[in-house]
């Protein structure tokens, strides 16, 4: 029987059993992102990514757990910001062309996905749609940019031509 320790808020814990620490999960003092150790492992890791501590625990809809019986399954939680977040950048970088719908889109889903990615540390959900969404948002902007240089320099250029044009007499 392995002796954890675990890492709450900055402070450490332990040693303790693996039903001590089931016991402070579900009476929410640790949570699932919260980072466990023993004696043989190389590294702290999060507690829900340890199977020997999660067998038999089923997270709650309220944020706390409950045990699971024989072939039961849990809910699952997702992260609605960073499907969000991937989906604007997306829709942003489809659309540029279209800019007064693609600047807008391309900054929400640059908040949404910046949230999400916040959220996919806590929860260990959506973390890859969250950055895709990071990086299409930020490349959509940067075209933007480039694509209204390119508007000034053009209208620099067409008034410098006009300028230059001869003048009837």
């Amino acid at each position: 029987m392995n002796k954890w320790h675990c890492a709450i808020n900055g402070a450490k814990y332990g040693p303790v059993s693996a039903q001590e620490l089931r016991n402070w999960l579900a009476e929410g003092r640790l949570k699932p992102a919260d980072y466990v150790w023993c004696e043989g492992m190389s590294d702290w890791v999060p507690f829900n990514t340890v199977e020997e501590l999660n067998s038999g625990i089923v997270p709650q809809p309220g944020g706390g757990v409950y045990m699971q019986g024989p072939g039961l399954a849990g809910p699952q939680q997702g992260n609605g910001l960073a499907v969000a977040g991937m989906v604007l950048g997306i829709v942003s970088l489809v659309l540029i062309c279209i800019w007064f719908v693609s600047l807008p889109c391309a900054i929400v889903g640059l908040c949404l996905s910046v949230v999400g990615k916040n959220k996919a540390l806590e929860t260990n959900s959506g973390g890859g749609m969250a950055i895709t969404g990071l990086v299409l948002s930020c490349v959509t902007l940067a075209l933007l940019v480039v694509l209204l240089v390119m508007f000034f320099m053009g209208l620099g250029m067409m008034g410098s031509a006009f300028r230059n044009l001869p003048r009837p007499r």
